[in-house]
């Protein structure tokens, strides 16, 4: 939701002609802008992490990774061609309402399913194991499931290694 919110401030400085352009003005819209527009990384990466057994993660960020770059090396010229056929201005508001916009509304659908599929991976009982010294036991194998447990004890299952 954060990242369809960024769209209004952002076209907004899009539109803003050199004219009506100030720091007074334009300052807050930012402000607004970067706050809104950060959140999006962080909430992915943390329902691929939710969502996706351990021994699959490394996978599903791989394909997060992939289609990220994929954003940065063909967007400039997805650009480029925007820019030669509407003008500079109108190109980036197209891309904005466009890109930001309906990937806004992708990621948005994601909270859809999201609970479902934490508790899909809950129910499939997959845990990682952690070795001893990450969590300071000594002689004991821990398994920590990928987000808390309803019990409160955040996961973790201790094993005697004996």
């Amino acid at each position: 939701i954060a990242e369809l919110l960024s769209v209004p401030p952002l076209v907004v400085i899009l539109t803003t002609t050199k004219a009506d352009a100030s720091f007074e003005k334009l300052a807050p819209v930012a402000v607004v802008l970067g706050l809104l527009a950060t959140q999006t990384g962080p909430i992915v990466r943390a329902c691929l992490t939710n969502t996706t057994a351990p021994r699959a993660r490394a996978s599903a960020f791989a394909v997060f990774a992939l289609f990220d770059d994929l954003g940065k090396g063909f967007g400039p010229v997805v650009i480029a061609r925007l820019v030669r056929a509407y003008g500079r201005r109108r190109a980036f508001v197209i891309a904005t309402i466009f890109g930001w916009g309906v990937g806004s509304l992708v990621n948005a659908a994601i909270t859809l399913t999201l609970e479902a599929d934490e508790r899909r991976l809950r129910s499939t009982n997959e845990f990682e194991l952690v070795p001893t010294e990450t969590l300071g036991g000594a002689e004991q194998l821990h398994r920590r499931s990928p987000s808390h447990s309803p019990d409160g004890d955040a996961g973790l299952i201790y094993l005697d290694a004996t």
